[in-house]
């Protein structure tokens, strides 16, 4: 007799034996017993979490002709023939291998015959995403206006190749994973059903392998069956996985989290003589750092909810492990494998790949706890007090007796006997430290100028310390420019001259001025219709900043078209055409 697998052995029967997809079944159940039968239906989601053997339930349920409690009895005509694959009126179709149109076609030249034994007719059509958009196309009308008892049943593995014009017209029920425990549970039924011994430890690390996937964990215990010879065990696991067990995960990353980098090449080389695919390994290893996260992170009831997938052994283990670790540093690691991971091919350099990012890791002395950033901002806060109430002749000595006790606490709270990289995380803090507070000093304890010579020197040292405020005497006149007086003049039509002519805008001025300039004499600023320039005092009165820029650029521009003119090229094309420059212009 030819052997069964396991997985089509144990396919379910019925809804109640369907694990992990209950939401889905009931919706289905009670859409058969409210009379609410939608014309398309479509399972997505990953492999071997029972899109077709629900397909095949829904279809049953639909033909069944004596249910029991919504599942289909599986004694009528219509279940066994279902069960058998010979069914009239439910039809079966693979979407990879007929995908084009024509199938289509033919499929719908049998919609319009009735049912010939039940009261529906279903087409179940599998891996619906591989049609060609033709085939799809075909299928429009039908799904939107089918005729009376037909059901489509679609299942695919990426939904997202399905035309949105197909899967609005169907009501889309995405599967999700199984959890581990109802797979292991599973397992240990299947295998008491079958009379074969088994370790409980053994079914689950087969239930983890199938990473939510019934079928794969099927599959893989039916190879563990024959390899153990009818039986279960531990032993044998170890010839096909690897003697590798979870705590080699949790020794790697407290070897990290230590920054231990000897101990970590060990238990890398540890990984690889087990002929670990190290992409694997790696994956392994960042889904427990990521439970370690959350349960360094929640609490212990949330926590649990969100780790349902994790057998108790592990979460002990996670438990234990989150005493010794830092949370910053799991976020940290956690982002370091991630990277590493995309950088994998698995060729022969994925080892030393991963040496490299753990050694990068281990070196690197990473960023400064919060008790030591709060200890810099104490002694932040005490050099601002004492720099201003000490006196200046002390202030040097003081400087430096701060700076002694802040190393010396500093050094005092870390140990450096065996990572002394630590030491320039210790000269970094000291250096902002005083970075702050000479900041703070020369902020607010501006430096004085030496008062200058002329208007436009002092316009131009002004304007390398108020750079946005210099522009408003650009347009002001120095009538009278010296230490005891400085007179300007402004336009009052203009926006800065009115600001100019304003009192707190003097008063302002003069503040800066004896800051800056140590200028202690008299500021005045008058309108300058005052001192409008006539003829007389054309050569007088000086002309303003901005006016001799503007006269300077005026002069440079007729400089410009001027040797233009007179360029050598310019005169031979005169002479040659017998012209004249009628005009010349500057492009920008």
């Amino acid at each position: 007799m030819t052997h069964l697998p396991l997985a089509r052995k144990y396919r379910p029967k019925s809804f109640k034996e369907l694990i992990g997809q209950e939401a889905t079944a009931k919706a289905l159940t009670n859409g058969i017993r409210l009379d609410r039968i939608p014309a398309g239906v479509i399972f997505s989601g990953t492999r071997g979490i029972g899109k077709t053997s629900l397909a095949r339930l829904y279809a049953k349920a639909l033909t069944c002709s004596s249910k029991v409690q919504d599942d289909p009895c599986n004694e009528c005509q219509s279940c066994l023939a279902i069960n058998r694959g010979t069914h009239e009126d439910v039809l079966e179709i693979d979407g990879a291998s007929n995908n084009g149109v024509e199938e289509v076609r033919s499929l719908q030249e049998t919609i319009t015959y009735v049912p010939q034994r039940s009261k529906f007719k279903v087409y179940i059509v599998d891996e619906v995403h591989m049609l060609s958009i033709s085939a799809f196309n075909a299928l429009l009308k039908t799904l939107e206006e089918p005729p009376k008892g037909i059901v489509f049943i679609f299942a695919t593995t990426e939904i997202q190749k399905v035309p949105q014009t197909i899967s609005s017209r169907c009501q889309g029920y995405q599967l999700q994973k199984i959890y581990h425990k109802d797979i292991a549970d599973r397992l240990c039924s299947i295998l008491d059903q079958e009379n074969i011994s088994y370790e409980k430890s053994a079914v689950e690390r087969i239930a983890k392998q199938g990473k939510g996937s019934l079928r794969d964990a099927l599959t893989f215990l039916d190879q563990i069956v024959v390899l153990g010879e009818n039986k279960v065990s531990n032993s044998v696991l170890h010839d096909t996985l690897g003697n590798l067990s979870s705590e080699v995960y949790f020794e790697i990353i407290k070897a990290l989290s230590a920054k231990d980098s000897e101990l970590c090449l060990n238990l890398i080389e540890k990984l690889d003589e087990n002929s670990l695919d190290l992409t694997e390994a790696l994956t392994e290893l960042i889904k427990f750092i990521r439970c370690a996260f959350i349960v360094k992170s929640l609490k212990e009831e949330s926590a649990r909810n969100g780790l349902k997938d994790i057998p108790s052994e592990d979460y002990e283990q996670i438990k234990d492990l989150c005493k010794e670790v830092n949370q910053l540093d799991l976020h940290r690691i956690f982002r370091t494998l991630i990277q590493c991971v995309r950088e994998l091919d698995g060729s022969e350099l994925d080892r030393p790949v991963v040496e490299n990012y753990c050694l990068e890791w281990c070196l690197d002395p990473g960023l400064p706890s919060i008790d030591d950033l709060l200890e810099c901002e104490t002694q932040v806060q005490q050099k601002q007090i004492s720099s201003v109430n000490t006196k200046q002749v002390n202030s040097n000595q003081q400087k430096e007796i701060s700076k002694g006790q802040f190393s010396k606490a500093f050094l005092n709270k870390q140990t450096f006997e065996k990572k002394p990289e630590y030491l320039s995380k210790s000269a970094k803090l000291k250096n902002l430290v005083n970075h702050e507070t000479t900041e703070t000093k020369e902020k607010n304890n501006p430096v004085s100028i030496k008062f200058p010579n002329s208007w436009e020197g002092l316009l131009s040292a002004w304007k390398k310390e108020k750079p946005l405020q210099a522009r408003k005497l650009e347009e002001a006149r120095a009538i009278t420019y010296s230490p005891d007086l400085i007179k300007i003049s402004a336009d009052s039509k203009s926006l800065v001259g009115k600001t100019l002519l304003q009192k707190s805008t003097q008063e302002k001025l003069y503040t800066q001025f004896e800051k800056l300039f140590c200028f202690k004499g008299k500021l005045e600023v008058v309108e300058q219709k005052q001192n409008e320039r006539s003829e007389e005092n054309q050569e007088r009165l000086p002309e303003s900043i901005l006016e001799k820029k503007e006269r300077l650029d005026t002069q440079n521009k007729n400089k410009q078209l001027d040797d233009a003119k007179k360029h050598p090229m310019t005169q031979s094309m005169i002479q040659e055409f017998n012209g004249t420059v009628v005009k010349a212009e500057l492009k920008d």
